[in-house]
């Protein structure tokens, strides 16, 4: 049975927000009824704030959490989030046995400038003494990162007698780690010397790097269990080694939403007032050096300068998006963070789908493009993932050459029969592999936690 007909069977219900801002996320109270008999607890520590704007990393989790609320769960779960900026500490029951806790970082990266990261701020204190008092209540405490407070607060305060630690890969944070620090030398040294002497000759983002490779393999080392990211399907030189039990953690699609039935190109065509006559390239992420999305804008540009109708349609937010509309002009779209009912339907009504990004463990907007009909051009990093036949369903462009990529791009405008029943193979294969949220809780994340808590002899 494929996952769409298993979702046709077991339906993941999704709580439906709408098309505009999902600020009232989490719902309201659900059902408070006492548990008649005690499950065994899970506390889920996602060192991210829980907003609107929230990768993929927060996303994932707050999809599953839906997902427990909504089909059930063995387990009772409390998903723990870093509350807004401006807000307290929270608890938001989401139904009988699903929580989500939010607590004010100890001290986040938002309060420095050079490190700010918008939604995807992290708390660099060593201990988070409120995360603590709830830690004791768990049986199994699944941290989802290595290197931040929660992470750190559950290694000096979880009990190795009683309680099994387990972690889930979501993120290359190493990677950004060597990538942001090279652009925040650079913006602070310049280009001069010392700035060449320190990103070349000392090579200190690599250091950095490797810092947090350490700590990476360090928090691994005393795991009960391990859920591997979708990219260790590919030999993979940067990945840390692992011991004990590990699986893989793959990533739900609600079909509901990224979905071919959602084309509606007149729609999108007026929204965003573009010729009915030109190629839309799109794409969703954040708009920065860790998508590498320059190298895309700049294929666009030389694509423009050839005399081609392009118009390129950028759906989230970052640091690179004022660059591009320079670069590009009155060719781009930047509407900003866009909700995932409205992104299904423009990914839908597009013609491709640009992803230069090489640092990613699962590629979750690439995998939604290819659900709803989208050739893809991709990095060979993202083809290890998901393209299986490079020009049949997707294009792997090896080098991060703008020309090349313009080269893959217009290989699609001249034959768009072609890039449509490229499209079309993609969906279909998403349709055989990818399964549904609630599927990922059940098949893959309840029997690791299962299985951690047998070790203990903590059964209910």
């Amino acid at each position: 049975m494929n996952s769409r007909e298993h979702t046709e069977a077991h339906p993941c219900r999704r709580v439906d927000r709408g098309e505009g801002p999902e600020e009232s996320w989490p719902p309201g109270p659900g059902p408070t009824t006492a548990l008649r008999t005690r499950k065994n607890s899970v506390g889920v520590l996602v060192d991210l704030a829980l907003t609107p704007t929230s990768g993929g990393h927060v996303r994932f989790w707050r999809n599953i959490a839906e997902a427990a609320a909504e089909g059930g769960c063995e387990f009772d779960l409390s998903f723990h989030f870093q509350a807004a900026a401006s807000a307290g500490e929270s608890s938001t029951q989401l139904a009988e046995g699903v929580r989500v806790v939010s607590l004010p970082p100890v001290f986040s990266t938002g309060r420095l400038a050079s490190l700010s990261q918008g939604p995807d701020d992290a708390d660099l204190a060593p201990y988070h003494p409120r995360l603590a008092h709830y830690l004791r209540g768990y049986d199994v405490i699944h941290t989802t990162d290595a290197y931040f407070a929660y992470a750190k607060t559950a290694v000096r305060t979880h009990d190795r007698s009683r309680q099994a630690l387990v972690t889930s890969i979501h993120s290359d944070v190493p990677a950004y780690t060597r990538l942001y620090s090279e652009r925040i030398l650079l913006k602070f040294l310049g280009n001069g010397g010392l700035a060449r002497r320190a990103v070349g000759r000392w090579r200190w983002p690599q250091r950095a790097e490797a810092r947090m490779r350490a700590s990476l393999t360090h928090h691994l080392a005393g795991c009960d269990h391990i859920w591997l990211a979708p990219n260790e399907r590919a030999e993979n030189p940067n990945s840390a080694p692992i011991r004990g039990d590990r699986s893989l953690l793959q990533r739900g699609l609600d079909w509901e939403i990224f979905s071919p039935h959602h084309r509606d190109r007149a729609r999108l065509l007026a929204e965003f007032k573009i010729d009915s006559e030109a190629f839309v390239l799109i794409f969703s992420g954040r708009i920065d050096i860790g998508k590498e999305v320059m190298v895309a804008a700049q294929a666009a540009r030389i694509l423009l300068d050839r005399g081609e109708n392009v118009v390129f349609i950028l759906a989230g937010l970052g640091s690179d998006a004022d660059k591009i509309r320079d670069l590009l002009g009155s060719a781009v779209r930047l509407p900003g963070f866009v909700d995932q009912k409205k992104l299904g339907r423009m990914l839908a009504s597009s013609d491709a789908f640009v992803f230069p990004s090489r640092i990613e463990t699962a590629a979750n907007a690439v995998i939604e493009a290819r659900a709803t009909g989208l050739p893809v051009v991709v990095s060979p990093g993202i083809a290890d993932m998901w393209v299986r036949d490079d020009g049949v369903d997707g294009i792997v462009v090896d080098e991060q050459e703008p020309e090349l990529w313009a080269a893959a791009i217009q290989r699609l405008m001249c034959d768009r029969d072609r890039a449509r029943k490229m499209g079309s193979v993609a969906s279909a294969a998403i349709a055989k592999s990818q399964p549904s949220w609630h599927e990922v809780l059940t098949h893959e994340l309840v029997p690791g936690w299962r299985r951690s808590i047998e070790k203990f002899g903590l059964s209910s």
